[in-house]
């Protein structure tokens, strides 16, 4: 499979930070980071209902 013409590589990058102490009893929610404060593919999406600190 060679290079398709007219398309790119995508450079999304996210980051997941999972935090908790070494006893396990303390856990937070999961924090997620994104490169912008709005990405493209998050519009429309409520991120008060995500699983997730965004």
């Amino acid at each position: 499979t060679g290079p398709l013409s007219g398309t790119k590589k995508s450079k999304d990058r996210v980051t997941i930070l999972l935090i908790f102490n070494a006893t396990g009893l303390t856990k937070l929610p999961p924090l997620f980071i994104h490169k912008f404060k709005i990405s493209r593919k998050m519009i429309g999406y409520d991120k008060s209902k995500l699983p997730v600190n965004y």
